[in-house]
């Protein structure tokens, strides 16, 4: 998530966009995906049974419903998502390795500006 308008300096707006980031989740996601928190301002989704083109669908999804968050007590908040997706290959060999894949994504979806969805390419050997 990126924040805009002082929201990182104040930890009552920080835990309000959370709170408001994870609400969006949970309208966008299906009852079988998983998603939490990774850390500070990362979350890790792992969609249940999807294609690749699926999964992307959904989190553009997500990345636009947060988009349009507004809250009456931070007016000048604004969040976007930077999303790096991967999908789970048998060349990855675990599942660290396939969290390292959505993370060079992710990287690669804040060098392109932020606020995008940019999945990862996977070596095949």
């Amino acid at each position: 998530m990126q924040r805009q308008g002082g929201v990182n300096n104040c930890w009552w707006a920080g835990n309000l966009v959370l709170r408001e980031v994870s609400s969006c989740l949970r309208q966008v996601l299906r009852s079988a995906d998983q998603a939490g928190r990774y850390g500070g301002d990362e979350f890790c989704v792992l969609p249940s049974c999807t294609t690749t083109a699926e999964a992307m669908e959904r989190l553009e999804r997500l990345r636009q419903s947060v988009t349009t968050l507004r809250m009456d007590s931070a007016p000048l908040v604004r969040i976007t998502l930077s999303i790096g997706m991967a999908s789970y290959t048998d060349v990855m060999g675990d599942t660290t390795a396939w969290l390292q894949a959505a993370d060079k994504a992710l990287y690669a979806a804040k060098q392109r500006g932020r606020d995008c969805v940019v999945v990862a390419a996977i070596a095949v050997s």
